[in-house]
């Protein structure tokens, strides 16, 4: 507008009108492709109205004049400065860097080129991104997979405290993120989705408790079917025996009703069971069923257990849980034990042209042949035909589960974990822990899902809320307790990674809960300002 340029200024302010018409008009074909019947005739009724704005836009571009087009530019300049006060676009740039500092970006980091980054940390400016633009709903797949404990911590805070009027969608398997978060959990089950009030703990006690009322549920109306058959048989032999034909119509009346009649009196709801109303379409009885939902079978991985005759530093059953910020220390193998290190990228390592049977046949001819391959990877959740299909073609957890078959196949003394759970679900990461407590040679495990630390070196499955007992009254579910641990197998150790600092062992009360508790400390005391936002 102060460049004095007339045609300059029509050009423009006409470029940007067609430019909003066009993806108006865009948009509305969208809309109707995706619509159909009534919605649909409405829907296209607007995309032809669109197209026809478009045109005439489009049009009014070439005859605009030069106090028209100052009029409309000055009306779009006055709508943008509003959109920015809006969105408070003088404070967005500190916005985005106390978001990025939560995430764990250096000064450096944030103003590096996002090229330069290596893909850990692009996650990281994807996950940025997502909550600086503060969505209506905000959808999050393994969001914690890339990022540290004290990154996890500032996550868990800002997604409870700092986006009031957002609806959160998440997927994840770190069962204490989902815990401290959630408020409510849904469950896709054979093509049907059902709804659990509370965390995901909560969620889990539902299930057992539902299972539970269903069998003795089950069980009341099988001892009542089999008293009133007992009846009905009873009296069909006195009437038999008395030749009275009416009570034996008597009896095949009521053997009629036990069939098409016997179930619950009460509906779902609890309230008294209305054949019109519970009960629409057909059924092969006039009453609802007990259903006892079949519970998954329990995945369990089978791992070869170490070879003997070796002497460690550590103890044959120990459990070490290394916990600190990324890049706080590294591992190094020893050449005098049989190592096996399960990496953070070790999938990436995977020939992936090539099929889970013939990379371990190739690797180890020990496995000449195939049924004994084939019951190996079974024994990893990999049998039939996940074993014979290229690895590109499997999930993330189905690779990472292939590498885990690679890696124990070498029968290592010393089992180095880096970041295991990642690309696993919540019910492979649970065998993962009864593995790693049955697993006779000593075990290393460096991880930021802090419910996975506390169950492999406590042990056992139990709250992270320090003195909190694990049961149905407690809101945590109560796994088996491995063999190991059953035969008094000590308590693990967590040794925290402090940089230049060294190490040292946590020997605080509280154990893995302490130590989150003091993480967090941290975390609302460095990014206090942004997470105490409502």
């Amino acid at each position: 507008m102060d460049s004095g340029d007339d045609q300059q200024l029509i050009s423009a302010v006409a470029s940007l009108q067609n430019a909003s018409a066009a993806s108006s008009a865009a948009s509305a074909n969208a809309t109707a492709a995706q619509r159909s019947g009534r919605r649909g005739v409405a829907a296209r009724k607007a995309a032809v109205a669109a197209e026809k704005a478009a045109a005439e836009a489009a049009a009014a571009g070439k005859a605009m004049t030069h106090e028209e087009a100052a009029a409309k530019a000055q009306a779009l300049l006055t709508e943008l400065y509003q959109q920015l006060a809006e969105q408070d676009a003088d404070a967005a740039e500190g916005r985005a860097r106390q978001i990025l500092g939560g995430l764990g970006f250096s000064q450096a980091l944030m103003d590096a080129p996002t090229a330069s980054l290596s893909g850990g940390w692009r996650m990281r400016v994807s996950l940025a991104c997502a909550l600086f633009g503060a969505p209506d709903l905000l959808c999050l797949d393994e969001p914690t997979n890339h990022l540290d404990l004290e990154a996890i911590l500032w996550l868990q805070e800002y997604l409870r405290h700092c986006c009031e009027g957002q609806t959160l969608l998440l997927v994840s398997h770190d069962r204490s993120f989902l815990n401290a978060v959630c408020q409510e959990t849904v469950e896709l089950k054979q093509q049907q989705l059902r709804y659990f009030p509370g965390p995901y703990d909560e969620y889990v006690e539902a299930k057992a408790l539902a299972a539970l009322a269903s069998s003795r549920q089950a069980a009341a109306l099988d001892k009542q079917r089999k008293h009133i058959e007992a009846s009905i048989s009873s009296a069909e032999k006195q009437a038999r025996q008395a030749g009275d034909d009416k009570k034996l119509q008597q009896a095949a009346s009521r053997k009629k009703k036990l069939e098409e009649r016997h179930g619950m009196d009460r509906n779902a709801a609890g309230h008294k069971f209305k054949l019109n109303r519970d009960l629409v379409g057909y059924f092969e009885s006039r009453r609802p069923q007990v259903v006892l939902e079949t519970a998954d079978k329990p995945f369990d991985f089978k791992w070869p257990q170490p070879d003997r005759g070796v002497t460690l530093d550590l103890t044959a059953s120990s459990r070490i849980a290394l916990l600190g910020p990324n890049g706080a220390g590294n591992v190094e193998r020893s050449a005098a034990l049989k190592v096996g290190l399960f990496g953070q990228h070790c999938i990436e390592e995977l020939q992936l042209e090539e099929t889970a049977l013939q990379r371990l046949t190739a690797l180890f001819p020990v496995f000449s042949r195939e049924q004994e391959a084939r019951d190996y990877l079974g024994s990893f959740g990999l049998g039939g035909k996940p074993s014979t299909l290229p690895l590109r073609m499997l999930s993330g957890g189905q690779k990472a589960r292939a590498a885990l078959a690679l890696l124990l196949a070498t029968r290592p003394h010393l089992l180095l974990l880096d970041e295991p759970t990642n690309h696993l679900d919540l019910d492979t990461v649970e065998a993962l822990v009864r593995a790693i407590q049955s697993y006779e040679g000593a075990v290393v495990v460096a991880s930021h899902d802090l419910r996975f630390v506390q169950d492999v070196v406590a042990g056992q499955a139990g709250s992270l809320e320090a003195g909190s007992p694990a049961g149905p009254d407690s809101g945590t579910s109560v796994r088996p307790q491995p063999e190991a641990q059953q035969a008094g197998q000590t308590a693990g150790e967590v040794i925290v990674l402090k940089g230049a600092a060294g190490v040292s062992k946590w020997q605080a009360e509280g154990g893995v809960a302490a130590y989150r508790d003091k993480v967090l400390a941290k975390v609302v005391k460095q990014q206090g300002s942004l997470l105490q936002q409502v």
